[in-house]
Order: structure tokens, then C-alpha cells, then sequence
């Protein structure tokens, strides 16, 4: 029996209330666990257990410098050196729910590159971002 594929069409991104969804180009969002060592006396192997929680990810834009788009967005939220909150979910035309699940965390950005690309193509930016708060999985 075949899987149910997926593709990515009208993804929703909201950063810092802003909805960059028109923008983005594409989402790279990692959630796992610190790997952590715990042997004891005795043991001739290191036993792994999982520690914290752990989220990262980057996001790449089409770049645009217009008021309240993605350069004054990150700029801004990169400049405050706190938390902004993150919300994505796969299809932004339609209700969060069991299918259509959201995202939301709060997020500290790192690296932001908002000069990106080489003649003739579009401009981009990316931005690296990692949990500053414990994640939500909305279905409702």
C-alpha cells in the first residue's frame, strides 16, 4: 500500500506576528534530543540517553526590503537579542487541525544573511533560528 506523499504548498510563516508566508522559499526545521553519555563503573560502553529537547532550523526567503517585509522583520527582531515567537503549519489556506497541525515556539535568530544570490536571479536571505521555549503541536 502506497504512503501518503505530501508536498509543500501555501506553508504558512509567521515570525514576530509578520507573515512572511509570500516570501519563503523554503524551511529546514530540525527537532531531536542533546545525545547524552551515562556510563557507569564497569561498563565498557558508553550507554547514550537522550538529555533536553532540541529545535533548530533556517529559513530562505526571496528577499524584500519593503516596510514590514522580510529585511525589516528579522533586522528587528534580530536587533531586540531576545525571543520572537515562530508559527508554521504545511497549508496556511486552511484550518489548524489533526492534517493541517501548527507549529509555534519561541525562537532566538542567529545567523541572518539578507544578501544573497548573483545576477540576473532573484535576491535572497536566510536566517538560522533555535528554540528559546518549549515547542507547541496545535491540531485545533
Amino acid at each position: 500500500m502506497a504512503g501518503n506523499r505530501e508536498t509543500w504548498f501555501g506553508a504558512e510563516v509567521i515570525l514576530n506576528s509578520t507573515d512572511l508566508s509570500d516570501q519563503v522559499t523554503s524551511i529546514d526545521w530540525t527537532e531531536g534530543f542533546e545525545l547524552l553519555n551515562s556510563p557507569a563503573m564497569g561498563d565498557d560502553t558508553n550507554i547514550g540517553v537522550q538529555g533536553l529537547r532540541q529545535l533548530s532550523g533556517t529559513i530562505n526567503f526571496n528577499q524584500s526590503f519593503a516596510t514590514s517585509n522580510v529585511d525589516a522583520t528579522i533586522r528587528a527582531a534580530v536587533a531586540t537579542r531576545g525571543s520572537v515567537l515562530l508559527e508554521v503549519k504545511k497549508d496556511g489556506s486552511t484550518s489548524t487541525s489533526a492534517t493541517n497541525p501548527q507549529r509555534r515556539v519561541l525562537v532566538v535568530l542567529g545567523n541572518y544573511t539578507p544578501f544573497g544570490g548573483s545576477a540576473g536571479q532573484v535576491k535572497t536571505a536566510s536566517v538560522t533560528f533555535s528554540a528559546a521555549g518549549d515547542l507547541a503541536w496545535l491540531e485545533s
